[in-house]
């Protein structure tokens, strides 16, 4: 508020040595940027317009008073991640601004995810057969088998609505049916789509990669005082003494090129707790066979002294593979 105070009358009076008293009082300018300055730095533009209403008694303001304060809110949450207020809880690794991962199945929607049907005019209309009140059997199966082929199982599809949360479509998709289930208008005349499994997964999948882009922007904006916050906000915070973490990419001239992983003699100490092939990451196990562009990632100790890695005979002294 103080300084809001200060540059809005530091302006006003230079605009009125410059421009003549038709411009306004410079005390009217250090109310309005003294609203704007908090509404920007806590992003509550009621809050200021409030505030400073309440300081100063004077209504004749209220409205360039909304005016910068919707303004200055707008381009401090571009600008930044968080509040005065939020960002002193973003140190502590608590961002409240960020939903939460696991309420993402409660506020998506079923019409967001499912997969929308190919429809001309009438595809898509619900129209059993036979008719509605008129017995009569299923279509036979020679018709599909003469169609397509064979059947091979046939269900009583659960109903779902767009509207129904993620959530719900899940449950049923696991009661009911793992394939899927049709989307049906409320109406129950026309079919709006069709959601699997995998669609719930992708969903949630491009959920966390949102919340992984705000986790980051929220622990930059936690170290915006360091020099350099983005380079900061990757150190850890609480690191592993005396280890470090070292990735091995086997190159077409590596001396364990097609040898096991188990018959490379390691580092003692060192702890091997991933090996990825392509953009998979497998389980580790002492019978993996080594390729080239293959990469390995060890758990090891800083304070092993420098040794390169052999191939057979290898004496394993001690354990040092995860899990045994």
């Amino acid at each position: 508020l103080f300084i809001g105070a200060m540059l809005g009358m530091a302006f006003g009076t230079v605009a009125h040595h410059l421009f003549g008293p038709a411009i306004g009082a410079p005390a009217m300018y250090a109310v309005v940027a003294m609203g704007g300055v908090f509404a920007a730095a806590a992003q509550a533009p009621l809050t200021a317009i409030a505030s400073v209403v309440e300081m100063t008694g004077n209504f004749g303001l209220t409205l360039p008073i909304m005016l910068a304060t919707g303004i200055a809110a707008a381009v401090s949450k571009q600008l930044s991640y968080g509040s005065i207020y939020t960002t002193k809880l973003l140190r502590r690794g608590i961002d409240i601004e960020r939903p939460r991962i696991t309420n993402m199945l409660a506020t998506l929607t079923v019409a967001g995810v499912m997969r929308s049907i190919p429809q001309r005019a009438g595809d898509a209309l619900l129209v059993p057969w036979p008719e509605p009140g008129v017995e009569g059997a299923a279509i036979p199966d020679e018709v599909w088998e003469t169609l397509a082929g064979p059947v091979t199982d046939i269900r009583q599809p659960q109903e779902l609505f767009g509207d129904e949360t993620l959530e719900q479509a899940l449950r049923q998709l696991t009661l009911y049916d793992h394939e899927g289930l049709p989307v049906i208008s409320h109406d129950g005349q026309r079919l709006e789509g069709w959601i699997t499994r995998q669609d719930v997964l992708q969903a949630l999948a491009k959920s966390v990669s949102s919340s992984a882009r705000d986790i980051e922007r929220g622990a930059i904006a936690a170290d915006f005082a360091e020099k350099e916050p983005e380079a900061d906000a990757h150190k850890p915070s609480a690191p592993l003494k005396g280890y470090e973490i070292v990735e091995i990419t086997v190159s077409p001239e590596s001396p364990a090129l097609g040898h096991r992983v188990g018959d490379v003699a390691w580092p003692p100490g060192s702890l091997i707790v991933a090996i990825t092939k392509g953009h998979n990451i497998v389980s580790v196990g002492k019978d993996i066979e080594l390729h080239a562009g293959e990469r390995i990632i060890l758990l090891a100790p800083t304070g092993a002294p420098p040794r390169s890695a052999t191939v057979p005979p290898a004496v394993h002294t001690e354990a040092n593979w995860y899990g045994d």
